[in-house]
């Protein structure tokens, strides 16, 4: 039996789909795209931002894919909250933003080459939900931020308890348990001479005269050829510790060599250590002279 022209079209076309199911290739191919997660790169990963504790290091990078920051600040009841963000380095493109429980944008900033730090103070409040926002359009930079937070006094309730008076029964004592308070011992008023420390009891001196100065690693990066990024608080120009001077990381015993020293923190380039080991035994020591 002959086949119609219109079986004959039909078998074709069944046979070419399966050869597309078998093959994968009639259909436009996806481009396999890899992107670098941001862990804390949108509302619903931020990271916390509390009050009255030392600010936070963190890092932008919009080379490497991390160009947005959040961290969530939590009112507890009416008052004043005030910000403060430190860009290291001010000729990043980028800007910062306060959003309110909302979602809303009540305050922004664009960073300008002029200026590396900014504060919003003393700003008016409700309970909920805040969140602190960074993000980095070119370039790439340490940022340091804190918050801080004044509540509203409350409104004091006094309660006034009433007052039942007891009849006082007085207790006749013995002679024999009167003491002679003319024979009290005088205290000994003789003031101890301060102990006068030496050399050694000094923790920030030396034999000979030089002043050791203990930081905090408070932020560590791992850069692509091996060597780790730290930021070290509690160190400085202040301090004495400029740019181009040695450390030694406490615990692991290996070098930390200072860079792009500010008044209070300094930059710094390890090598022989991972990111968690810094992180994990951070107390750094400069010997200054």
């Amino acid at each position: 039996m002959m086949k119609t022209a219109t079986q004959k079209h039909l078998g074709f076309s069944a046979a070419l789909v399966g050869v597309c199911i078998v093959l994968g290739a009639c259909g436009p191919r996806q481009l396999e795209t890899t992107f670098k997660q941001d862990p804390d790169g949108d509302m619903g990963t931020a990271n916390g931002l509390f009050f009255d504790l030392p600010p936070v290091d963190d890092r932008l990078n919009s080379g490497s894919g991390d160009s947005s920051d959040w961290r969530y600040i939590i009112v507890p009841r009416t008052g004043m909250m005030s910000v403060s963000l430190n860009v290291d380095d001010p000729s990043m493109v980028g800007a910062w933003y306060l959003h309110d429980p909302e979602g809303r944008v009540i305050h922004s900033e664009v960073f300008t080459e002029a200026h590396g730090y900014y504060e919003l103070a003393s700003m008016p409040v409700e309970p909920g939900r805040y969140y602190f926002r960074i993000t980095a359009e070119k370039g790439a930079s340490v940022y340091t931020v804190g918050a801080k937070y004044t509540a509203d006094p409350m409104k004091e309730v006094v309660e006034v308890a009433e007052v039942v008076e007891e009849p006082v029964v007085e207790v006749k004592k013995d002679k024999k348990d009167k003491k002679d308070t003319s024979k009290d011992v005088k205290k000994d008023t003789k003031k101890e001479t301060p102990k006068e420390t030496g050399d050694d009891d000094d923790a920030g001196s030396s034999a000979v005269g030089n002043t050791k100065v203990t930081g905090t690693i408070t932020l560590a990066t791992e850069k692509e050829d091996g060597t780790v990024e730290v930021t070290i608080r509690g160190v400085g120009k202040s301090n004495g510790v400029t740019n181009g001077m040695k450390g030694t990381v406490e615990a692991l015993g290996i070098k930390v060599k200072a860079t792009n020293c500010k008044t209070t923190k300094c930059d710094g380039i390890v090598t022989g250590a991972t990111a968690r080991q810094l992180r994990e035994n951070g107390k750094v020591v400069f010997v200054v002279p």
